[in-house]
């Protein structure tokens, strides 16, 4: 019986010394945050920067219809504000509409948008969350690395083609 105790005992202080001892570190998942080499497209006196699209599954799209955000950040240099008033990107989807999030109670919702503001001499950042382009019933799968090109349209700037990466959005 005391053979007993002694190896109960011994084995609790193991497990008790295991349980202080580090975890063993595992790398966290890399965030999606842009690269210091993310792509940058000038138009005009706006200056649009990493443009990206949140990536959705072939079977996600077949299994119903799927929509996704496209986001990016745009600058302008000049003294008048411009204005985002359109996207589009080839047959990626049925419907493309600009979109912003507003509190609805205790319920945060989309609303669709006319345009985007991009003030003087300011900055207008398209965030999961916020401001973004909503592309409605996707035709097809998006897989991160995918690359679509979207047109851009600006009140007074005019149309630009970007390439939008396809990838997961930051954890945070």
């Amino acid at each position: 019986m005391l053979r007993i105790q002694a190896i109960i005992i011994t084995l609790l202080a193991a497990l008790a010394l295991a349980a202080c001892a580090e975890a063993p570190t595992t790398a966290p998942a890399p965030a999606a945050e842009p690269a210091a080499d993310a792509p940058s497209y000038t138009l005009g006196d706006l200056t649009l920067t990493d443009p990206w699209i949140r990536p959705r599954s072939q079977a996600e799209v077949e299994a119903g219809p799927i929509n996704t955000g496209g986001y990016l950040l745009i600058s302008n240099q000049g003294s008048e504000p411009d204005f985002l008033i359109d996207a589009a990107a080839g047959d990626l989807s049925e419907v493309v509409e600009l979109h912003t999030m507003v509190m609805d109670g205790d319920v945060m919702r989309m609303d669709q948008i006319e345009r985007i503001e991009i003030p003087a001499g300011g900055t207008t950042e398209l965030r999961p969350g916020g401001l973004h382009v909503m592309f409605i019933g996707l035709n097809r799968g998006l897989e991160p690395g995918d690359i679509i090109k979207l047109n851009l349209t600006f009140e007074r700037s005019g149309t630009i083609e970007v390439d939008a990466v396809v990838r997961t959005p930051p954890q945070n």
